[in-house]
């Protein structure tokens, strides 16, 4: 019978195990996908900083499982505007 209890043990704390990894899991998809506005707005004001043009970006997409384990940013229509003395330069990267 004790082998029985230790089955049944090591089978419950691997079940409580998986299931709080899932939620965790589960949780920081949310948290990306619920802040990812501010995410790549803080990413682009930090970009933008130690440059000399500037970076606009129409939209973009997080996708957490399109690279797993690394979290993937999809950019959408982003320009580069490179200011000169007499005219403002426009270049379409994506």
């Amino acid at each position: 019978m004790s082998r029985l209890k230790s089955v049944k043990w090591w089978f419950k704390a691997s079940l409580i195990l998986i299931t709080g990894l899932s939620i965790l899991l589960s949780v920081v998809v949310g948290i990306a996908y619920q802040k990812q506005d501010k995410l790549i707005q803080d990413a682009l004001t930090t970009l933008n900083e130690g440059f000399r043009g500037q970076f606009i970006l129409e939209d973009s997409h997080i996708s957490p499982f399109a690279n797993f384990p690394y979290v993937s940013i999809d950019p959408e229509n982003v320009k580069l505007i490179i200011p000169s003395h007499e005219f403002e330069y426009e270049l379409r990267l994506f």
